[in-house]
C-alpha cells in the first residue's frame, strides 16, 4: 500500500531504492544531493569525452564500427548510497517532458533493478494522487512511499 513519508521521516530506512527529480524541480533533490557529496550536480556537470581522431581513423582503417553512446539527457543517474544514505540507490530521473514520462522512467528502472522497496520524492507542486494514478497505469504493486516536496 502507498504510503506518503513526512519530510522529518523521509531519510529514514525503508527502501533500497530512492527517486527524485533533477535538482531544479524539487527541494528534497537539493538537499539529498547534499547527503550524496554534490554527486548530482557534479553528473549534471560531466561532458562526455569525444572520440579522438586518431582512434577514429584507426577504426575506420579496420573496417569496424563504434558503438553508438546509448545514454542520452532524459535518461536517470543512479546513484549508490550505501555509506552515505539508509538506501542502497538513488535515482535522479530528469522531469524533461511531462511528468507521465518521470514516472514511466521511474518504473523502467526500478523493473531493471528487479523490484526493490521504492520511495519516490515528488517534484514541487505534484501530489501522492497525480503519482499514483500514472504509476497505476504501469504496475499493479502500491508497495511504495512518497514525500512530497515542502
Amino acid at each position: 500500500m502507498a504510503v506518503v513519508i513526512s519530510q522529518a521521516n523521509s531519510y529514514n530506512a525503508g527502501a533500497e531504492l530512492w527517486a527524485t527529480p533533477q535538482l531544479e524541480a524539487s527541494r528534497s533533490s537539493q538537499r539529498l544531493d547534499w547527503y550524496l557529496n554534490f554527486q548530482i550536480a557534479k553528473a549534471k556537470m560531466h561532458q562526455r569525452l569525444e572520440t579522438s581522431p586518431q582512434v577514429k581513423k584507426i577504426v575506420q582503417a579496420c573496417e569496424l564500427e563504434l558503438p553508438e553512446n546509448p545514454i542520452d539527457g532524459n535518461q536517470g543517474l543512479l546513484i549508490s548510497t550505501t555509506h552515505l544514505l539508509p538506501a542502497r540507490w538513488v535515482l535522479v530521473q530528469p522531469l524533461v517532458a511531462d511528468f507521465k514520462n518521470w514516472v514511466s522512467g521511474i518504473h523502467q528502472s526500478w523493473e531493471s533493478l528487479k523490484h526493490p522497496q521504492l520511495r519516490i520524492f515528488l517534484p514541487t507542486h505534484k501530489t501522492a494522487a497525480d503519482f499514483q494514478s500514472q504509476w497505476s497505469s504501469l504496475s499493479d504493486s502500491t508497495d511504495y512511499g512518497i514525500v512530497l516536496d515542502a
